[in-house]
């Protein structure tokens, strides 16, 4: 029997919800990065919108990454890694040439993916508390995040392709049609964003 003969579809959710204790007064608007280990030392970055500088920024993002390749244990491919998210501002935009000066990093949190699969039914909510990264949080509470994270794998049948795309051992077929690597990098998948 063919080693591409059996394809597994993995489709990973990230919602990144709401701000809380963020009772700083900093010019320019904060918003959360992340990124979702790839495989081979590379890693997805996925960044919200900007919010309003609020005592408790809203974001209710939600981030799928979507992936196709051959079928294993999601436990090897996830387990190991965690999604580290990062608190961060942007102060301005430079006039006239319309890019953004470099955001400031104000903390970091992470999620383990060990932590989604030994739920239940491989979802979880939580709230994860900034360690600070810049004096500004110096005497102040940490403020947390609160975010939801779920794993879906469901073994394709044989010899299938989705929408006439090439075979899965190609690469991941994702969800923004763009193709990736083999089946050790099944989470190197483009993220879209929507709202939940």
């Amino acid at each position: 029997m063919s080693k591409c003969s059996e394809t597994s579809h993995l489709r990973c959710e990230i919602k990144v919800d709401r701000l809380s204790n963020f009772d700083l007064d900093l010019p320019g608007n904060p918003f959360i990065r992340y990124y979702v280990v790839a495989g081979r030392g590379r890693r997805i970055r996925i960044d919200t919108k900007e919010a309003t500088p609020t005592s408790n920024p809203c974001w209710d993002e939600l981030a799928t990454i979507e992936c196709q390749g051959a079928s294993g244990p999601v436990r090897e491919l996830l387990e190991p890694h965690a999604v580290v998210f990062e608190l961060r501002r942007r102060s301005r935009r430079i006039p006239l040439v319309g890019r953004f000066t470099r955001s400031k990093l104000l903390g970091t949190a992470e999620v383990a993916w060990k932590d989604v699969l030994a739920s239940p039914d491989m979802s979880l909510k939580r709230c994860v508390r900034f360690a600070s990264s810049s004096s500004e949080f110096d005497g102040l509470k940490p403020p947390s995040l609160s975010v939801e994270m779920k794993v879906e794998a469901v073994k394709a049948p044989r010899n299938k392709q989705r929408n006439g795309r090439r075979p899965a051992m190609e690469g991941c077929a994702c969800r923004s049609s763009e193709r990736f690597g083999s089946e050790e990098d099944i989470l190197l998948a483009a993220a879209t964003l929507n709202v939940w």
